[in-house]
């Protein structure tokens, strides 16, 4: 008695071609899949962004070194200071605000209108 490996053809599984419906998807090469080296370094590099990264703190660093230090300037540092915490914090809870909108009147607890009156 033999035994088959594999099922009659009436009984074959049609896999589906589509990655979404396997289980894990074929891998294409990724530059993070190369261990960094002397000869490919600079590929690893994020070159959009390198250039502001070093561009920006350079210029603090020029203006700390060119700018004379006066009253009006170390009241404006402050002062821009508070301003850009002020902005990067309203741009949070601003986004929070509009995404709780939007969910509550997904789910018809309220309309816009009624719910932008309840902050004011």
């Amino acid at each position: 008695m033999t035994v088959n490996a594999t099922p009659p053809p009436s009984q074959t599984k049609i896999i589906s071609p589509d990655p979404y419906y396997l289980k894990e998807r074929p891998r294409k090469w990724h530059i993070r899949d190369d261990p960094i080296t002397w000869s490919n370094w600079y590929k690893h590099i994020n070159w959009l962004h390198t250039p502001l990264l070093i561009a920006i703190p350079s210029g603090g660093f020029y203006g700390l070194f060119t700018t004379p230090i006066t009253m009006n300037t170390a009241i404006w540092s402050v002062i821009y200071y508070f301003i850009t915490g002020l902005g990067i914090t309203a741009g949070k809870y601003l986004f929070y605000f509009l995404f709780l909108t939007i969910r509550k009147t997904l789910h018809h607890h309220q309309t816009v209108y009624e719910e932008i009156l309840c902050y004011l």
